[in-house]
């Protein structure tokens, strides 16, 4: 009952989180809007600068510490995109938004299923639906931005977002730093589960999962009030607010490491244990040596028996496993991205400039007072000293489509869909024998 009870408060709180971030959505957009009318303006932004530069005294703006100005013209907000031909990111972005809308969706179904049917409110049932609660937050940073990708990158035409000059990219970037470690310290709690209970035989962690639920959750909001107090959230590349660079390896990914390592290891370490019992398995059902009949038999059954349980623990965690490795998998791919990518067009690059950016300048001024398509042009100046296309797309990809694999893992399940129609017909029973008992329903 202790159990259920902290299970139901546990599911309302996290549920709340989700509520309040949804409510607060529509409000500081629509704060956000009125305060940053002037990316809407029809005028003229160029004035005497070459396309696509904008010009601070047609636009009236001023140069901060988020932008990048020279003789009064400067680069359009996002800086980043101005480097690649134009609208290549923008559109990158869009699509991947209708990908992270669908795994929203997808993991959403997950959601439910494990908290309406009865059979999934058991451990370790209970962390693999808090870690897809958990990813239902993650996935739903995408209806920030939906459809206007601009109200989180920036807080002017030329002004990159901080959350304190934009108070959306703020909230955004907590939900996701908040998010991030959740999904993370789960999906290391959930290792820790499996690898105890496949290779020692041993259930320590159901023993104490509510302290360490309740470890989880502390640990996540640390890290998110932390950058949080410093003000250390605010735009870069991308298409989310995270913390800023030059904070974020402290506050954000060696912190993360600290769990997503060992948990890679610790796993790794159970797929071999798995492997090599199963092969020792094998080796000795049809080992053929002199030992004597009762023995050989004897330690046949044994293998056997152990073969047998090894078994069928994979094959009722193999999709917890899974989840575990897909989400350590997309980690990896990400912090090196972001290791090896971003770098490029870190703030120290801009000031002073590199010869890459002078050189990509001359180009603009050369040819944008003549042609519209001088950002197109001059792409070739800039495109080996950027983030690669690919690399982006492989990354930003492997974050969108998480939800979709999380769907493919637990939902083609089919005693899923089984126990849905044994709810619906449980349902359907006890509503007809109460209307065949004379019961009026509303």
């Amino acid at each position: 009952m202790n159990g259920r009870l902290s299970f139901t408060s546990f599911t309302f709180f996290l549920f709340s989180i989700i509520l309040v971030i949804f409510a607060s959505v529509p409000v500081i957009a629509i704060d956000y809007q009125a305060k940053s009318s002037i990316i809407e303006s029809p005028l003229s932004i160029n004035g005497e600068c070459p396309y696509p530069l904008v010009s601070l005294k047609s636009t009236g703006l001023s140069e901060t510490s988020t932008s990048f100005c020279q003789n009064g013209c400067c680069l359009s907000c996002p800086i980043a995109n101005n480097f690649y031909k134009e609208n290549q990111i923008d559109l990158i972005f869009y699509a991947l938004s209708v990908v992270r809308a669908i795994s929203f969706i997808c993991v959403l179904i997950i959601v439910v299923s494990y908290i309406v049917l009865p059979n999934k409110r058991e451990h370790p049932a209970i962390t693999v639906l808090c870690f897809n609660i958990s990813l239902l937050i993650f996935t739903s940073v995408t209806f920030f931005y939906m459809g206007d990708i601009r109200k989180i990158q920036c807080a002017d035409l030329i002004t990159q977002a901080t959350m304190r000059n934009n108070a959306l990219c703020g909230v955004q970037g907590m939900v996701v730093v908040f998010s991030t470690f959740l999904l993370i310290l789960w999906c290391f709690l959930l290792i820790l589960h499996l690898h105890f209970q496949t290779v020692w035989g041993s259930n320590i962690v159901q023993k104490y999962h509510l302290i360490s639920h309740i470890f989880v959750i502390a640990l996540s909001v640390t890290f998110t009030i932390l950058p949080s107090a410093m003000g250390k959230i605010s735009f870069g590349f991308g298409a989310v607010c995270l913390v800023s660079p030059g904070y974020d390896n402290t506050l954000f990914w060696y912190p993360l490491a600290i769990f997503a390592i060992p948990g890679f290891l610790i796993h790794f370490c159970t797929f071999l244990f798995v492997g090599k019992s199963q092969f020792m398995s094998s080796l000795d059902y049809h080992d053929d040596s002199t030992m004597s009949q009762d023995n050989s038999n004897s330690s046949r059954l044994m293998a056997n028996v152990t073969g047998q349980e090894i078994v069928r623990a994979i094959r009722i965690q193999w999709r917890a496993l899974m989840l575990a490795l897909i989400l350590l998998i997309t980690y990896v791919i990400y912090w090196t991205y972001v290791t090896i990518e971003i770098g490029k067009i870190a703030p120290k690059n801009f000031n002073p400039p590199q010869p890459w950016i002078l050189n990509w300048l001359n180009c603009i001024y050369e040819n944008g007072m003549k042609s519209k398509n001088a950002q197109n042009i001059c792409s070739s100046y800039a495109i080996d000293n950027l983030p690669k296309i690919s690399h982006l797309a492989v990354a930003e990809s492997a974050t969108a489509t998480l939800g979709i694999c999380v769907f493919i893992i637990f939902g083609t399940s089919v005693d899923l869909w089984t126990e849905w129609k044994l709810y619906f017909v449980r349902k359907f029973r006890c509503v007809t024998h109460k209307n065949s008992d004379g019961v009026t329903w509303a």
